[in-house]
C-alpha cells in the first residue's frame, strides 16, 4: 500500500502548535480520502486510520475552543 506509515504510526501528531496540528491532520485526512478513491488502501486501513485522525481532530478543537 502507498501508506504503510498509516499502520504503524499513531496519532496524535508531534507539533507543539495545536493550530498546526489541527492542519497536518486535515492534510492527512485529505491525502487519505485521496488515497482510498484512487484504490491505493484497502478499505478496513481506510477506515481505521480515518477514524483516528478525525477522533484526534475533534480533540485538538475542543481542546482549542476551551482556551
Amino acid at each position: 500500500a502507498v501508506y504503510p506509515s498509516l499502520r504503524q504510526k499513531a496519532v496524535p501528531v508531534p507539533v507543539d502548535d495545536p493550530d498546526t496540528a489541527r492542519q497536518r491532520l486535515v492534510l492527512l485526512l485529505a491525502r487519505l480520502d485521496e488515497a482510498f478513491e484512487a484504490g491505493e488502501l484497502d478499505e478496513t486501513v481506510y477506515r481505521q486510520a480515518r477514524s483516528r485522525y478525525k477522533a484526534e481532530l475533534a480533540r485538538l478543537m475542543e481542546a482549542g475552543a476551551a482556551e
